[in-house]
């Protein structure tokens, strides 16, 4: 796996000091998290699940077949 760490302003307590701690990982996708060590505001990825209903939708909307797994 290759991520990076870095420090950045926190959006939520805007502390003057770059007090959010932040992760990166792009594998086996693009995962994201962070905290504030000042404020305790924490992000994260999560990962879930469409449902059959919500899945045949977004492929209507975007042109995708799942049959020919091509998009139209």
């Amino acid at each position: 796996m290759s991520g990076h760490s870095y420090s950045n302003i926190c959006p939520e307590c805007e502390c003057e000091e770059e007090t959010l701690m932040c992760y990166c990982e792009n594998r086996p996708y693009d995962i994201v998290n962070g905290y504030c060590v000042n404020c305790g505001f924490a992000y994260y990825t999560t990962e879930e699940r469409l449902t059959k209903e919500e899945l045949k939708e977004q492929q209507k909307e975007h042109g995708y077949n799942p049959k020919t797994n091509k998009f139209e």
